[in-house]
């Protein structure tokens, strides 16, 4: 127990002598935007290999049901049948979509073939998730640059860089097996493509392939549609985009991502009778009767607490998500309701508007979404959230902007407060504290 405590508090004092640092650096003009975006993505890599590497195999969430789904398309050459099945049979993700596993089967395959244990090819796989984070930390970045923000929105461009490096549950998914990974890869990839003035019909086929893929890998990222969609229409209302370019981006995007779609949908037609799965899905959960009231405190405590702070087999160990992101969310929300009050433009360019509202609509959807499933399963996760994730951070440092906290030296606040959290929680997650200033 001491020992724990020594060591948070030697990793808070070391923390806020580098944070301080940094901000003296960044003073000094001797720290440039290439050197925080490199500096984010190595800590980002470290954290999520120490997580790789001590957290105990089957115990992320989920991860046992996960491998289960990869080692049987291994195994029979063939995509599981999905049946209601007790949770101890780790057979319950059948009734996910399969393009995750589908990409990390040849993993298994051949590491099974070589011998490989176990054990070694959890580890394994669990490399591959830590890469495709690292292509969605690469194309966020790439997204900004291609915005502009670097230069004109520092602010918003490293606050949401920092939470896709550093939000704790965001590590634990992201270094262990779990198909809610690769859906932000996607949608990112989506943003990017989206980040430009001129979108080539060629530019929206593959928008409308990565849309399909994405819903192919977990249908709560469906909500990547929204975001086309709304962008789509944006342009044409706002920007004075042609009928026939709407048109043929509505098309050749929509077109090509529900045909892919549509595949899965057939299958799960003939084998039971439902095209999505939400109705077999919903039964994995208890639902008992509760008020409307009640539902709306369990998304909103439970949202928090477990984006900002979770992580372990059911979520089960956490750190106050709360007393930490709460109150970051409230005075961003407070900032927010000033500038619309003042009427601020949150950013300048058509684009930026464009893209960053289409984004605002996703966000909307997908919180609509979780809040049906917190009324009609009861279950809510702040990793529901990541296929917004990039707006997350996006909306919550512009909130604080606006609230006040608009200085040079913000981005720098960012970075080091969050390099800092995540630290102290990587610290207090494998120690297994007690200290009750962290609950």
């Amino acid at each position: 127990m001491e020992a724990d405590i020594e060591a948070l508090i030697l990793t808070f004092v070391i923390g806020t002598v580098l944070w301080s640092f940094l901000i003296t650096l960044y003073r000094k003009n001797r720290i440039s935007t290439r050197h925080i975006i490199v500096l984010l993505a190595l800590i980002g890599i470290i954290l999520r290999i120490i997580f790789a590497a001590e957290t105990p195999i089957g115990m992320n969430s989920d991860e046992p049901a996960h491998y289960n789904y990869i080692s049987y398309i291994s195994t029979n050459y063939s995509l599981p049948v999905f049946e209601i099945v007790e949770p101890e049979t780790m057979e319950y993700e059948y009734y996910q979509p399969p393009v995750y596993y589908l990409l990390l089967t040849p993993i298994h395959w051949i590491a099974n073939k070589a011998g490989v244990e176990t054990n070694n090819i959890y580890l394994m796989l669990r490399a591959a998730n830590i890469l495709i984070w690292l292509l969605t930390f690469i194309l966020s970045v790439k997204t900004f640059k291609r915005l502009g923000w670097f230069e004109k929105q520092q602010i918003p461009a490293f606050g949401s860089l920092a939470i896709i490096s550093l939000l704790p549950h965001y590590i634990s998914i992201s270094s262990g097996i779990n198909n809610s990974n690769l859906p932000i890869l996607f949608i990112t990839c989506v943003s990017y493509y989206l980040a430009h003035d001129k979108i080539r019909n060629r530019q929206w086929a593959i928008i409308g392939l990565l849309v399909g893929l994405t819903v192919l890998t977990k249908m709560s990222g469906g909500v990547v549609g929204i975001f086309v969609a709304a962008y789509i229409i944006y342009g044409y209302y706002i920007n004075q985009q042609t009928l026939r370019d709407t048109v043929l981006a509505s098309l050749t995007s929509g077109g090509i991502a529900i045909g892919l779609w549509s595949i899965r949908a057939a299958r799960n037609i003939h084998y039971h009778n439902e095209a999505i799965l939400v109705e077999m899905g919903s039964r994995l959960w208890e639902n008992p009767p509760r008020m409307l009231s009640d539902t709306v405190i369990l998304f909103l405590t439970e949202l928090t607490d477990t984006f900002w702070a979770s992580s372990g087999p059911v979520l089960q160990f956490r750190l106050s998500g709360i007393a930490i992101g709460g109150v970051l969310w409230t005075f961003a929300i407070i900032g927010h309701i000033d500038s619309i009050i003042s009427q601020n433009e949150l950013f300048s360019g058509k684009i930026s508007q464009q893209w960053f509202i289409s984004g605002v609509f996703m966000l909307i959807a997908n919180l609509l979404a979780i809040f049906r499933m917190a009324d009609q399963v009861g279950n809510v996760q702040g990793r529901f959230l990541f296929p917004s994730l990039l707006f997350v951070g996006i909306i919550t440092a512009v909130g604080l902007r606006e609230f006040g906290l608009q200085t040079k030296i913000m981005p720098i606040h960012f970075v080091g407060g969050m390099t800092l959290y995540a630290i102290l929680f990587t610290v207090h997650r494998f120690t297994q504290s007690s200290v009750g200033i962290f609950f």
